[in-house]
């Protein structure tokens, strides 16, 4: 009989290949020497995924996390997975079952989840519990960029403006930070700054089209001041 490890480098070298199906024909094998392994459990996963099996992946995490054979480490790949996929709601259930240990390191998740979902009352509450109790987190910068999203959304643009600030701080080669800070100085009619924070975009690689479209609303806006 073929040993786990040898079942998995055969499924892998067959998803290598291209030979989807044979690869999962080998990951159903290994799952019958070790059904709680982690690594077989995110390959399989994965792999459905890629050739766009999503019901059949869904189907695989959720009759593993009914076994309640699942640790925090699946919970969250599962979780990432779900919000990938555009499966908010079902990933804010799926992130809840997270241990008290690591409730904290769903929160931005479940936050991300309820920012698709428009909720963004709860999303703000998620996302100000991230960046108040993981200060060290290195997801902590986009915490902040979701959050003054999440606050333009709520109509409060000098919250939003303080959360850009915090981002830049930790990480300032974002094109998209200067992109909402461009839009929120544009509304408040301060249109030097919004010019400078878009050639920031722009250097930045940022997208071209997003980028020009504000910047032609800023040439009109600027122009018009002028006459």
């Amino acid at each position: 009989m073929n040993s786990f490890q040898d079942l998995i480098k055969s499924a892998a070298a067959f998803e290598d290949n291209g030979k989807f199906f044979h690869a999962l024909q080998f990951y159903d094998k290994a799952s019958k020497e070790d059904p709680n392994n982690k690594l077989l459990i995110v390959k399989k996963a994965a792999l459905y995924e890629k050739i766009d099996r999503l019901d059949s992946a869904i189907k695989f995490m959720d009759s593993f996390i009914e076994s309640e054979s699942y640790d925090d480490d699946i919970i969250l790949f599962y979780g990432q997975f779900l919000i990938r996929n555009f499966e908010f709601e079902k990933a804010v259930d799926v992130l809840a079952l997270t241990s008290s240990d690591e409730k904290l390191a769903s929160t931005f998740l479940i936050g991300l989840s309820y920012f698709n979902l428009k909720d963004f009352g709860i999303a703000k509450i998620k996302f100000e519990d991230f960046v108040e109790n993981n200060k060290s987190s290195d997801l902590l910068p986009e915490a902040y960029l979701y959050l003054a999203k999440t606050n333009i959304e709520l109509g409060k643009d000098n919250e939003a403006l303080d959360n850009l600030k915090n981002s830049e701080k930790l990480s300032g080669m974002n094109w998209e930070l200067y992109l909402i800070f461009a839009k929120i100085y544009y509304l408040k009619e301060m249109y030097l700054h919004a010019k400078d924070s878009l050639e920031k975009a722009s250097r930045l690689n940022g997208d071209k089209n997003l980028i020009e479209e504000l910047s032609n609303m800023l040439t009109q806006k600027i122009e018009g001041n002028v006459k």
